[in-house]
């Protein structure tokens, strides 16, 4: 096995496939990570799996759970109280904040 697993709760009959990381996880009975797949501060209940390309950050995923290739879950945390999420707001590429964090005029 080629994967990178650290600080995690891994089960006897779970397999982790290659180029896959586990950070900080729980993994159930019988649950499989996919190929190039990331599975970070998250848990897996029992008779689940994630596909190939997956990324699963700060999720719980319960048990019997099928997850397809190339699924992003919790990829980011977003601030509520702003009006978008969108990175116009705070990207310097999109211009439109100011050095004092005002929103400039479009």
């Amino acid at each position: 096995m080629n994967a990178n697993i650290k600080d995690s709760t891994i089960a006897s009959t779970a397999s982790i496939d290659d180029n896959s990381v586990v950070l900080k996880s729980q993994i159930g009975e019988h649950c499989m990570i996919g190929k190039n797949s990331r599975f970070c501060y998250s848990a897996m209940g029992d008779f689940s799996y994630i596909s190939i390309n997956t990324h699963c950050f700060s999720c719980q995923i319960g048990k019997y759970s099928s997850i397809s290739w190339n699924v992003s879950i919790g990829p980011a945390n977003h601030d509520p109280n702003r009006i978008s999420s969108h990175s116009m707001l705070f990207a310097k590429r999109f211009k439109m904040i100011d050095r004092g964090g005002v929103l400039q005029s479009i």
